[in-house]
C-alpha cells in the first residue's frame, strides 16, 4: 500500500509541472500584459514596475525564475494586491473555499445518492418516486448554477426572507451558496446511481437473493449497493476538488471571501502569479483526490487490489 501511494505521489510531480508550464505559457502568449490597462502610466514608471517583477526579462528567464521560486514554495507577489504575496492570499481565502466546498460536497453526496437509490429501487414498480427524482435530476443538470443562485436569492432571501442573500458570517449564510453549488453535482450523482444500481439489480445473484427470500432492504443495502458504489467513487474524487476550487462564480455572486473573488479579479487584471497559484492549488487537489479514489477502490472492491 505504501509503495502504491508513493508511486502515485511521484506521478503527480510531472502532472503539476505540466500544469504549471502550460498555464505559464498560455498567460504569456496572450496579447497584453498585467499593466497595460493602467491609465496614462509614464513609460519610465512602467519600465520600473516590469523590472521589479522581472517582466522585462526574456520568456525563458521568467519561466526559470518562477519555477525556481515554486520549488521553494514561493508563489510570488500579487501584481494587483500590493504588499501581499500569492501565498498570503491563498492562506487567507482557501479555508473559506474549503468550508463551502465540503458543505456542498456532503450535500450533493447525500441528495444525489439518496435520490438515485430511491429512484433505482422504485424503478421496477414504476411508481411516481422514480419519475420525480429523475425530473429533479434533469432540472439540476439543466439549470446553470449562477442562474439557480440568482433564483434562490430572489425567492428565499428577497421574497420570503428566510436566508441572508450574501456574505459569510454564520451557518445561515452557507445555505444558499451550498445549494447553488451542490445542485448540478447532486443531479449527476442521482443519474449515475440510478443507472448503475439498476444494472446491478438485474444481475443473477440478485435474483438468487430474491429466490432465497431475502428482504428488499437487505438485498439493496447489503448486496447491491456495494457493487454500485465504485462508479460513484470515481466521480466523487474530481468532484470534491472541483467544488473547492470551482466555486468562483458562486463566491462572487454571494460575496464570499474565498478564492473565487480573487481569481475572477486576477483573470480580469492579468495577475499572473495569482492565476498560477490558484490553478496549481486546483491541480494539487485533483492529484490528491484521484489518490484517495484509488485507495477507496482497495477498500470497496477487492478485485482491483494490486499486489
Amino acid at each position: 500500500m505504501l509503495r502504491f501511494i508513493l508511486k502515485r505521489l511521484l506521478w503527480g510531480i510531472p502532472v503539476l509541472w505540466s500544469v504549471a508550464t502550460i498555464t505559464f505559457i498560455i498567460m504569456h502568449i496572450v496579447p497584453g500584459g498585467p499593466f497595460d490597462a493602467e491609465k496614462q502610466l509614464p513609460p519610465e514608471i512602467k519600465a520600473n514596475i516590469e523590472e521589479k517583477y522581472h517582466l522585462d526579462k526574456p520568456f525563458l528567464t521568467q519561466y526559470l525564475l518562477y519555477m525556481g521560486n515554486l520549488l521553494k514554495g514561493d508563489l510570488g507577489p500579487s501584481y494587483k494586491y500590493l504588499g501581499r504575496s500569492v501565498n498570503d492570499v491563498i492562506a487567507d481565502t482557501f479555508p473559506v473555499s474549503i468550508q463551502l466546498g465540503v458543505i456542498a460536497f456532503i450535500l450533493s453526496l447525500v441528495l444525489g445518492t439518496g435520490s438515485g437509490l430511491l429512484s433505482a429501487a422504485s424503478r421496477e414498480k414504476g411508481i411516481w418516486m422514480d419519475k420525480t427524482s429523475m425530473f429533479m435530476a434533469i432540472s439540476g443538470v439543466s439549470i446553470p448554477h449562477f442562474v439557480l443562485a440568482a433564483l434562490l436569492i430572489l425567492v428565499l432571501s428577497q421574497t420570503f426572507h428566510l436566508f441572508p442573500p450574501a456574505l459569510w458570517e454564520g451557518w445561515e449564510y452557507t445555505i444558499l451558496p451550498a445549494i447553488s453549488l451542490a445542485a448540478a453535482p447532486a443531479a449527476y450523482m442521482a443519474r449515475l446511481m440510478r443507472s448503475t444500481l439498476s444494472d446491478v439489480l438485474r444481475e443473477d445473484y440478485i435474483r438468487t437473493c430474491h429466490a432465497k427470500g431475502l428482504s428488499t432492504r437487505i438485498i439493496l443495502f447489503k448486496h447491491a449497493l456495494k457493487n454500485a458504489v465504485p462508479p460513484l467513487i470515481t466521480f466523487s474524487g474530481p468532484l470534491f476538488a472541483g467544488l473547492i476550487t470551482g466555486s468562483f462564480i458562486i463566491e462572487y455572486i454571494f460575496s464570499i471571501p474565498g478564492m473565487g473573488k480573487y481569481f475572477v479579479t486576477a483573470v480580469i487584471n492579468r495577475d499572473y502569479p495569482l492565476i498560477m497559484g490558484v490553478t496549481l492549488i486546483y491541480a494539487v487537489l485533483i492529484v490528491l483526490a484521484n489518490l484517495v479514489v484509488d485507495l477507496l477502490y482497495f477498500v470497496v472492491d477487492p478485485r482491483v487490489r494490486r499486489k
